[in-house]
Parts: C-alpha cells; structure tokens; sequence
C-alpha cells in the first residue's frame, strides 16, 4: 500500500473539522447518538473490512475544557475504546440538536456527519424558543423555508411566545434553516416520527466507560495550559485511510515550534492476530506516554484481555551518524512491541531516520529510487513515541 500525505493550510481552529472530514473521507463514520455525552465516536471496518475500530474523540481537552476550535488552547483529547453501542433514537434520528443565542441569527438543523440534514423520512419537529421574539425579515418568530440560501422565510409564525413549542411535520429533501430575532435562543426540544415516537438524542453504551480522558496536543507546548492563537496558520501533511490518521503539523517560525507528529488509528503490518478494536494505537511527538512509548488498546488474540489501554514501545535500527561516507542516509521503519509480548507490528506510512543535532532540518527532501519523502524534525516537549527526532512522510 502507499501511503502518500496530502498538503495543506489552515487555521489552527479549523484543524479539529480538517482531521475528522479526512477520516470520514475515507470510510469512518460517526455514530455517536448523543454528542453532549458521548463526544465524537468514529467507527471503521479497517482496511482488512472485518475490524471493529473506534476512536472516541473531543475537541476539548482531559478535563473537558478549553477547545481547539474556538479558543487558543492547544489540547484536544480521546479514549481508546473497545466497544460502543449506540442509544436508541439518537442514531435513527440522525438529528443534532441545535441552538443559537445571536440577535438575527441562523440555526442548521444538521445530521450526526455534520452535513444539513435532509431527512430520511417524514419528522415531526417540536420548536421551542426561552424569549419572545421580536420581527427579523418579516417574522415574529421562529419559521422555517425548504433551501439554503437566500429566499424568503414561510409567512407562517411558528412561535410567538416564550416557553411555547410549535409543530413542523417534513418530509425527504427538505432543509431546515431557523431564525430569531432578538437575542434568545432556540432549540429543537424533541423530534418525532409520524407515528409519534420520540427521537430524541439517547447517551451510548461504551465497552469502557470509566477510562480516563488522554491529552493530544496538536502544538508543541508543554500543558494544557498553554495557548497558540487559533487564527494562526499551519501547515499539515495528512493521510488516513480506513484504519488510520497520520498527521505532520509544522508551524509559524515566528512560534519557534518545531513539527508534531500523530498516528492514530491501527497499521497494516502485523506480526500478530488483533481482532476488532484491540490493535488501536496512538502515538504522538508531543507529551507521549514513555520515551518511545505509544499507547495501544488491548493485548492481542491469544493473550488476556486489559481493562484499559497501556503502553508499547517503539523502537527502530538506525546509523550512529548518517550520511555514510557515500552521502547516502538510511531510512527506517519503526516497529512496536514489549518485553512481554516481542514485536507486534510497524508503523506504516512513516519512517525514521537518524538526526545528530545537524545532519538535517525540517523540510528536507530524501529521494529513494521510486519514492519521495518530506523530512520534519520533532520539537522536544516532553516524552516523544518515536525513537528519532527525524520523521519522514512519503509525499510522491
């Protein structure tokens, strides 16, 4: 298989979305039936198509606070999850409940992939807002018009009063779009089908529902704590699939940041039997577990189940100094193992080369016979899950 980044721009408040439409590109698909509780919930078939893979993700941090989206903190976090049932309405519904506090403002009702919801079937929606409103584009209340875009509002008023709920029965293709006039919310409360069941955002069943909440920090800084604008500029180097997500960042050199690294996902190569979700792993530049060490979700086939995800290390073979005396650098792969259970497999899509303090810097280009490779050299802040600074991604 080739593994081949894709380049790219953007803010570093956009980079949350970036890194979750990539995965969804590729064949993951959200099934989180209550976002407030349950937070993003990726699942995939991995590139084999028998796995059971899921990567539970937040754009907050481990303490649930302070997003990448919109602040300038710098932590998003994830569990490594076995399991994950999703609760009853929330799926077959597809709705994300949405409010909005913005005097004029529009409100999407969206599906659970964050596209408009269009509908599937006929929905009954109930609407309610905590203020009365005040007239916007002809409206004293809340309505509703089929198409995004410009276009006039229905001349039915919907909602008039505080507190009081009204009725919109929809059908297949037709988009929602709500707005209020004065600053107050609304809120779509409850949805139900046409037979009157209820379908409301129902919390899931997670195999794991106590573990922890890890720190992934996509800066280089050295807590949670620490801030980087959220308009500043990044450049990133990503690939996924439908096992894994790969992502080189490099940064602004007014930051005086160097790269960061993160895999997160399952590789190809194994040298063992990992059934559904247990060969899950992430490894990271920044703040990693262990020197060298990667977190990894269960132990493989024939081996004792864990309760929670621990750690691997990665290790690789690499010169004393590079280049050798015929100006040729070695580039290596990077394996993943233990004491205890040897070597389980290798970190496909990037690979390791050796930096003495000199003999290379971010950007460099390394060409093999049939393959091009973009050169970073990982900031030090903290623990880094690679054995070498020098990481290298296939870009040609």
């Amino acid at each position: 298989m080739d593994y081949i980044f894709s380049k790219g721009t953007c803010k570093k408040g956009d980079l949350y979305k970036i890194m979750l439409d990539k995965l969804k590109e590729n064949g993951w698909k959200d099934i989180s039936s209550k976002a407030a509780t349950d937070f993003v919930v990726l699942s995939s078939k991995g590139n084999t198509g028998n796995k059971n893979l899921l990567l539970n993700l937040r754009d907050t941090n481990n303490a649930a606070a302070n997003s990448i989206v919109s602040t300038d903190f710098c932590a998003m976090s994830y569990r490594l999850q076995d399991t994950y049932i999703p609760g009853a309405g929330g799926k077959a519904a597809g709705i994300s409940i949405v409010n909005s506090t913005q005097k004029g403002s529009t409100g999407t009702v969206k599906a659970k992939d964050g596209s408009v919801f269009t509908g599937t079937v006929d929905a009954l929606y109930h609407l309610k807002i905590s203020t009365a409103p005040t007239a916007v584009g002809g409206l004293a209340g809340v309505g509703y018009k089929t198409a995004v875009g410009a276009g006039n509002y229905s001349s039915e008023t919907l909602i008039t009063q505080a507190g009081t709920t009204a009725e919109i029965l929809l059908g297949n293709g037709i988009t929602v779009l709500l707005s209020v006039g004065a600053d107050q919310s609304f809120s779509i409360d409850e949805v139900y089908d046409v037979n009157g069941t209820a379908l409301v955002e129902v919390a899931g069943t997670f195999g794991r529902p106590a573990i922890a909440w890890n720190n992934l920090f996509i800066a280089p800084v050295a807590n949670a704590n620490i801030a980087l604008g959220k308009d500043t500029v990044l450049t990133y180097y990503i690939y996924a699939d439908a096992s894994k997500l790969i992502l080189v960042l490099e940064f602004p050199s007014a930051t005086t940041f160097l790269p960061v690294v993160i895999y997160m996902g399952e590789t190809d190569t194994k040298y063992v039997q990992d059934s559904d979700a247990r060969g899950l792993i992430v490894a990271t530049s920044i703040q990693a577990p262990a020197v060298s060490g990667l977190y990894v979700n269960n132990a493989s086939d024939g081996m004792p189940s864990v309760q929670q995800p621990y750690v691997l290390t990665a290790y690789t073979v690499l010169p004393p100094i590079d280049p050798n005396v015929a100006e040729k650098y070695m580039i290596a792969p990077i394996y993943y193992g233990s004491a205890v259970e040897s070597f389980r497999g290798i970190l496909d899509g990037i690979k390791n080369c050796a930096y003495t303090g000199s003999n290379l810097v971010s950007g460099d280009t390394m060409v093999t016979e049939n393959e091009k490779y973009h050169c970073v050299i990982t900031h030090t802040s903290g623990n880094s899950s690679f054995p070498s600074r020098g990481i290298l991604v296939r870009i040609e």
